[in-house]
């Protein structure tokens, strides 16, 4: 009786969607509301200044300059590299759930959610 519940268990854990999992891997700092604003507002400086090479140069410099502001401000946003089920890493934002390293998710669209457990 034990061997034919093993047998019918083993291929029911395989399939679930708890071993099958993506699984995140690293957190990140998502600083790109920082790097849009100041990519955005130096366009427009650097346009006025200095033509259309100011603005693309303004654009480059507010960017990268308004990710570091965000950052140092302590406002970064969530954002995870998560191992996906064929091996393949990707970088998902994540605003509204906190994962920590190792935690099983599930990616839709463009989000993480957690996957729920009964442990």
């Amino acid at each position: 009786m034990k061997t034919i519940k093993s047998m019918l268990l083993i291929p029911m854990l395989l399939v679930s969607s708890y071993s099958n999992a993506d699984e995140v891997v690293q957190s990140v700092p998502d600083n790109s509301v920082g790097q849009v604003i100041g990519g955005w507002s130096s366009v427009i400086i650097g346009g006025v200044l200095g033509g259309p090479v100011g603005a693309i140069a303004g654009g480059l410099v507010g960017a990268w300059a308004g990710g570091g502001v965000q950052e140092l401000s302590g406002t970064s946003g969530n954002s995870y590299v998560v191992k996906q089920e064929n091996e393949e890493e990707v970088l998902i934002r994540s605003p509204n759930y906190t994962f920590q390293v190792g935690d099983k998710v599930k990616i839709v669209g463009l989000r993480a959610i957690p996957i729920e457990t009964n442990e």
